[in-house]
């Protein structure tokens, strides 16, 4: 299958996909995708992709931003460590666009 992709070079359809990315997570998925040969699942991720249309077209671009990894700063947290006034900040930041996507989600 790598030999098909790279005919259709692939490789440069993620990066133009992961240059829509916002996030850092949302570019290393991009970069990561694969074609699916099932049917079942790739109705499924059409379906997915409509519905995310239709919640665009209705409430407008999903309010996301770019936010720093916190993956340390909960390890730290879970081996009883404590935060520096960054990372606390970068947590509040995430806790602030969780806020505001779940508005976005639920608020009509």
């Amino acid at each position: 299958m790598e030999n098909y992709l790279k005919k259709l070079e692939y490789n440069k359809i993620l990066d133009l996909l992961a240059n829509f990315a916002i996030t850092n997570l949302g570019k290393e998925t991009c970069l990561s995708l694969l074609p699916s040969s099932s049917k079942d699942n790739v109705k499924s991720l059409l379906n997915e992709t409509g519905e995310a249309i239709n919640l665009i077209i209705r409430k407008g671009n999903v309010p996301i931003y770019s936010v720093d990894d916190i993956g340390l700063a909960i390890k730290k947290l879970e081996s009883k460590n404590s935060l520096s006034a960054k990372e606390l900040l970068d947590v509040a930041s995430i806790l602030k666009l969780s806020r505001e996507l779940k508005d976005y989600f639920y608020k009509d």
